[in-house]
């Protein structure tokens, strides 16, 4: 059982349902607990995202990220080629460690440590570009 972030939200999973609990009612509007069917290969692992309204799913075969909405669909981020794979979200970087295989030329498969940075930054330049703070909004 994983609490979000922001503490308001809980959801569970089996290898092929994500159920989602609210603690209590979101902005005054009471939403009932859900459950989303997974149709993809079994569920490993889900971690919250740090926006409170996203979740990560680890399957045996991708990673994935769905809203936490009656209804969503994930969408898959990245195919994996080992299956059960380790994983470990670094909530403070928004951040997915993991582990798959890579196959060389030579048929010999082998295993290498991966970072997937899910942080909402769109790219490095963000931080630079800024509004001309003279130019009239």
């Amino acid at each position: 059982m994983e609490t979000s972030p922001n503490r308001a939200k809980v959801l569970y999973f089996n290898k092929r349902q994500v159920g989602l609990a609210y603690l209590e009612p979101y902005k005054e509007i009471p939403i009932d607990p859900f459950i989303l069917d997974y149709h993809g290969s079994p569920i490993v692992d889900v971690f919250w995202y740090s926006d409170n309204y996203h979740f990560v799913i680890i399957s045996d075969k991708a990673i994935e990220i769905s809203e936490a909405n009656p209804g969503s669909l994930p969408v898959e981020l990245l195919s994996l080629n080992k299956k059960n794979t380790s994983v470990h979200y670094n909530t403070h970087e928004d951040a997915l460690y993991f582990i798959d295989s890579q196959k060389t030329e030579d048929g010999v498969a082998y295993d290498n440590l991966y970072k997937l940075e899910l942080n909402p930054r769109i790219s490095a330049f963000q931080e630079l570009i800024k509004l001309n703070p003279n130019e009239n909004r």
